[in-house]
């Protein structure tokens, strides 16, 4: 799934979804000034994960997954989150307006 966090983008905070799996063969390309999120459907699932910039402390930032701004239909209830995803603010609560990309 992925997030439109682009600042004054026609669908800033709207996201896409789509079910993967081994017999469709489908990907999912997450474009810069999107945020992402996966949650498995199948016990012993293996996710490959590609990024174009090395991690940076400085920059790891992320939305509560229960965010009622996106408001996301998860298709299954998540069981298991990460104490850092949880603990996030809804956007409401926080100084965020957009990402802006650079050229």
């Amino acid at each position: 799934m992925g997030i439109d966090l682009r600042k004054g983008s026609a669908t800033y905070l709207q996201y896409f979804s789509q079910i993967l799996t081994a017999k469709n063969k489908k990907f999912l390309l997450i474009p810069e000034g999107f945020a992402h999120g996966f949650q498995t459907l199948e016990e012993n699932t293996e996710i490959l994960y590609l990024v174009t910039e090395k991690y940076s402390f400085k920059h790891d930032n992320g939305i509560n997954p229960f965010d009622p701004a996106i408001n996301i239909n998860w298709p299954l209830p998540c069981t298991i989150l990460s104490d850092k995803d949880t603990k996030r603010k809804f956007i409401k609560d926080r100084n965020f307006n957009g990402i802006e990309l650079l050229d």
